[in-house]
């Protein structure tokens, strides 16, 4: 079953930007350049606001990357983005998805760069370019697939997908949040098999943005299960 609706029309992906730094960090690993168990020191220039737990530590702790990445995933975390996207390099995770295929995704800039913004440089992303990364995952087509799955597995905004969805069902997704966008897309597992599920919208207010991604995600389950 497939159906796509304004898929090419990019948004600002807020925090599905995670989702290709997830991916360029275990390419990276595959490829033998780094080690997932390397060390990252959390210095206080990588102190930023928003969703995450890194951040309200202490300076000086030291995490491994494969630990930024979790964080990065299940919590959202906005300081461990930070400090994988500048180990991994912006311009190699850009490159990666542009290999990838994901001709609507931009990588190029740290979440809390404003002035990168003005100056036209912007994260931004199309239904079209999720739907893609997650198949690749789902089909074990990218390094690292059943491990980048396991963690998104562990999410837990799970306020979206999930919440239109039977107890107990396995959903591998990852959110995104900014003033009037709310998005969420993710590889959802049902007794018939696998779908992906990219919700990518502008609301008035965030209590609609829920209320209406919740039941459409419960009518597209229903759909694919009857």
């Amino acid at each position: 079953m497939g159906l796509l609706l304004g898929e090419q029309r990019p948004y600002e992906a807020a925090s599905l930007v995670k989702l290709p730094i997830l991916v360029e960090l275990y390419r990276r690993a595959e490829a033998g350049q780094l080690s997932l168990d390397e060390e990252m020191t959390f210095e206080e220039r990588f102190r930023v606001g928003g969703s995450g737990e890194i951040g309200q530590g202490p300076a000086g702790t030291r995490w491994k990357l494969a630990d930024l990445g979790r964080v990065m995933i299940v919590k959202s975390d906005n300081v461990a983005s930070d400090m994988l996207m500048e180990r991994l390099g912006i311009d190699s995770i850009q490159r990666a998805m542009r290999e990838l295929g994901l001709e609507d995704t931009t990588v190029q800039r740290t979440i809390f760069d404003f002035s990168a913004i003005d100056a036209g440089r912007d994260n931004l992303t199309s239904s079209r370019d999720m739907v893609r990364l997650l198949a690749l995952i789902a089909d074990n087509r990218l390094p690292g697939s059943q491990a980048m799955r396991a963690v998104l597995e562990q999410q837990t905004k799970n306020e979206l997908i999930p919440a239109g969805l039977p107890p107990g069902t396995r959903v591998a997704h990852k959110t995104g949040e900014l003033t009037g966008l709310l998005h969420d897309a993710g590889i959802v597992s049902t007794p018939r098999g696998d779908y992906i599920l990219v919700l990518l919208g502008e609301f008035p207010d965030r209590e609609t943005g829920v209320a209406t991604w919740k039941a459409l995600s419960a009518r597209v389950y229903q759909a694919f299960t009857r």
